[in-house]
């Protein structure tokens, strides 16, 4: 069967000497769904290197959607349009070798010559213009192309990046973890760390030259100014948010990545824009890259340790250090810049008991002065009153780690459950840095159970004034952990009892249990007891509360003037709400 398109050249003069370059060519665009992982946009492109003029596809598509009667539509349409050439080429340098053979069995009877080619000068030289222009992406901002940044080299930092996003550091590093980089000696701008990812918002490493300069960017992280000369990091981003090249060069090597938002991206970060790393630098961060993940719990504890690793440069042995663990900042420096957790403060009132059982014969106004006069200036010093057994001296440890930050937090936790195995803020502080959910909730289930031993059945039984109690707030802490933890791993009855639990032992509810029971009611259609919930606080003014009213009314009464009246209110109070749900 004769093809349209090539009979429709054959009618057209020949041109003998002109080459045309053409073939399938990336727009600087992506082609996916909001859900699928973006693929670069496709296009049938023709090129005379004669004339230099152009006719692209107008159907971008994914590699697999590709068509070679599509480019042979295209080329088609150029030869035939008399405004640009009104004629058929001698020779087609083509940069798809099945699209060559194609066209090559198309074209071969009516003089068209067809070579396959992996570079076409006139071709390539179109699409870098093209994606300039619209893109607007500076030059130079890919790695790949950089001197040194070989095929090899990409492929072996980007396996270091893809086994460093899998084994998710930053569940054990966070951000407050600086990592000082004791050797190999690296540029000065490389001589300290931190991981990114506790958050889950970025995740990556980042590189400043001193611990002077993270203390700045703690200070102001908004700042551009603490920037100086830039810093460097490497973030993992989605396919769309790298360098046209590189992402066409982790497509075209089939270069390993871990997921479609962990594509890495290195650079040195100044005010005035992105600066691409050199062989140099790429192979500083391919390493640490492989050595931060590989540290044992016992290795960042101690705050300092080696790990010995193969890069593409070879084998380099790392000497790594936690500063912050080893020299810690004073409390009072990290109360200024608000790292203090507020549960330090509790310690303040743990004296004041002490103080009280100290001087029971005090009237309340003297005792008042006394306490004043003895604890006002404390706020950051040693304790008054020693620890008197295990417990309390564990419960200190927990005090000192609320004061810290980054591993520290972890290392005194550890200290306290070797002392006391029921101290129940330690248990919830390892909780807080759990590497799972699971983990999490077992940490947490642990702490409950410590917590009821060691406040015992008739106090629980008998709960009155129990939350004002700082005895007993650590127990409530571990419910709320708890909960929390149940509805992560989606045990919503389980949630639900702990949550009835924690108000029936604080009825005034100051940790906010109902905000999160009322919609557990709810979505397990135990409408009367959400009804029953919602009036023991109808005096609530948080937004799901009365959003909250408005559907358990109409739950119950369908579309009743009483439901209409509660929705009337909601809307009132907070007319974002529905535009949000739908």
């Amino acid at each position: 069967m004769r093809n349209f398109q090539a009979e429709r050249l054959r009618r057209l003069p020949h041109a003998p000497g002109e080459t045309w370059q053409g073939g399938f060519v990336r727009l600087p665009a992506y082609v996916g769904e909001k859900n699928e992982t973006p693929c670069r946009a496709l296009v049938p492109c023709w090129i005379s290197t004669r004339t230099n003029v152009v006719q692209i596809g107008e159907a971008p598509c994914r590699r697999e959607e590709l068509d070679a009667q599509s480019a042979l539509d295209v080329l088609s349409a150029l030869a035939a349009d008399t405004s640009l050439c009104g004629y058929r080429p001698a020779r087609l340098e083509v940069n798809d070798r099945e699209l060559a053979a194609y066209l090559a069995e198309m074209l071969g009877e009516i003089e068209i010559e067809v070579a396959y080619a992996a570079q076409l000068a006139s071709l390539d030289a179109f699409v870098a213009h093209m994606t300039a222009e619209i893109s607007h992406e500076p030059p130079g901002l890919s790695l790949f192309g950089a001197e040194g940044i070989t095929v090899e080299r990409l492929r072996a930092f980007a396996d270091a990046a893809c086994r460093f996003y899998q084994a998710r550091p930053w569940t054990r590093y966070t951000d407050n973890d600086l990592i000082e980089i004791i050797a190999p000696s690296a540029d000065p701008a490389l001589r300290f760390a931190f991981v990114m990812g506790l958050g889950g918002r970025e995740r990556g490493v980042t590189f400043l030259p001193s611990l002077d300069a993270y203390w700045r960017m703690v200070d102001d992280p908004k700042d551009p100014g603490r920037l100086g000369s830039g810093v460097w990091n490497c973030r993992f981003v989605e396919a769309r948010e790298l360098p046209f090249a590189d992402a066409d060069a982790w497509e075209d090597h089939g270069l390993p990545v871990a997921g479609a938002r962990a594509y890495p991206r290195a650079g040195l970060c100044r005010p005035d824009g992105v600066q691409r790393p050199g062989a140099r630098e790429l192979g500083f961060i391919e390493g640490l890259m492989r050595a931060l993940p590989a540290a044992t719990d016992a290795e960042l504890d101690a705050g300092r340790w080696t790990a010995a690793v193969q890069t593409f440069d070879g084998p380099h042995e790392f000497t790594l250090a936690l500063p912050l663990l080893n020299a810690p900042p004073a409390p009072a420096d990290l109360f200024r810049r608000n790292l203090i957790d507020a549960r330090a403060h509790e310690r303040t009132c743990v004296q004041i008991l002490r103080f009280r059982e100290q001087h029971p014969s005090l009237a309340e106004e003297e005792f008042t002065a006394a306490c004043h006069e003895t604890f006002d200036a404390m706020q950051f010093t040693p304790v008054i009153f020693a620890p008197r057994n295990a417990r309390e001296e564990a419960q200190e440890l927990c005090y000192d780690a609320f004061q810290s930050i980054g591993r520290r937090r972890l290392v005194l936790a550890r200290h306290a459950l070797a002392i006391d195995p029921d101290c129940v803020d330690a248990l919830v502080l390892l909780a807080e840095h759990s590497v799972s959910c699971d983990e999490a909730a077992a940490f947490y289930a642990r702490a409950v159970e410590a917590g009821r031993r060691a406040i015992g059945p008739e106090r629980i039984e008998r709960p009155s004034g129990f939350y004002t109690d700082a005895l007993t707030r650590p127990f409530m802490r571990a419910m709320a952990g708890l909960a929390s933890a149940q509805l992560d791993t989606n045990r919503l009855l389980d949630a639900i009892a702990t949550l009835k639990e924690m108000l029936r032992l604080n009825p005034a509810d100051n940790q906010g249990a109902r905000l999160s029971l009322l919609p557990l009611l709810v979505e397990t259609d135990r409408d009367d007891e959400a009804i029953g919930l919602w009036l023991a606080f109808k005096d609530d003014r948080h937004t799901i509360w009365r959003y909250m009213q408005a559907l358990c009314l109409f739950r119950c009464a369908r579309d009743s003037a009483e439901a209409r009246a509660a929705l009337g209110l909601a809307l009132l109070d907070n007319p974002r709400v529905p535009p949000l749900l739908t």
